[in-house]
């Protein structure tokens, strides 16, 4: 009986002691996932250490959700991602240039800037001017609806599923925004009745603050 009490008393300074002891400082969204997960008197089981994976992806699933809606418009860069200018030579003198944007940048953006790249790249070959011989803006939907949506489903056991989702029908849509042009470098006067011709330094000087400014 004595060797019953004296376990039993180890146990409950075990306890107190726990209590006393101070916990790991814990992120803002992990306090509020275990919130959501479990709300209520923590079991003897420790079975509350199940929240904390659940938490972990609760956590990844809202950065992405944030990111998504934090998202900025492409700057004037060379292609990343899948998203900026490229060029190729196709002839000796004849150039296809094209830029992509992401779905925060506005088309007359995409346009300004594959532009702007004809003309600073008429400018790095050495000439003058450039030609436009061909040109196209297309508008692609990477989905279609309103915003994004984020899903959190618990199972049976320790099954847990985190989703985002993003709606491919009903509520509108945007798209993202990609133009290119094909075009003739030149030397000399641009040819005042050629509305085709561009003079690359007045492209260059007329759109750089739009270019140096970020966009829209």
């Amino acid at each position: 009986m004595a060797l019953l009490l004296a376990a039993v008393s180890g146990s409950r300074e075990q306890a107190a002691q726990d209590k006393r002891r101070p916990r790991a400082r814990r992120s803002p969204l992990e306090a509020a996932a275990d919130c959501i997960i479990y709300n209520g008197p923590e079991p003897l089981d420790g079975s509350t250490a199940m929240a904390r994976p659940i938490a972990s992806q609760l956590v990844v699933a809202l950065g992405l959700l944030l990111a998504a809606c934090a998202a900025k418009p492409t700057p004037y860069q060379a292609a990343q991602g899948g998203f900026g200018y490229r060029e190729q030579q196709t002839e000796e003198n004849r150039y296809r240039v094209s830029f992509a944007g992401n779905s925060a940048t506005s088309p007359q953006t995409v346009e300004d800037y594959l532009l702007y790249r004809a003309a600073e790249l008429t400018v790095q070959t050495g000439h003058d001017w450039f030609q436009m011989v061909d040109r196209n803006t297309v508008q692609e939907y990477s989905g279609y609806g309103g915003s994004p949506a984020f899903g959190l489903g618990v199972g049976s056991g320790s099954n847990v599923g985190v989703g985002l989702s993003f709606p491919m029908f009903g509520g509108g849509g945007s798209g993202r925004y990609s133009a290119d042009m094909d075009i003739l470098v030149q030397d000399g006067d641009k040819p005042q009745d050629d509305p085709a011709a561009y003079d690359a330094f007045s492209v260059i000087s007329r759109l750089q603050p739009k270019v140096l400014a970020g966009g829209s």
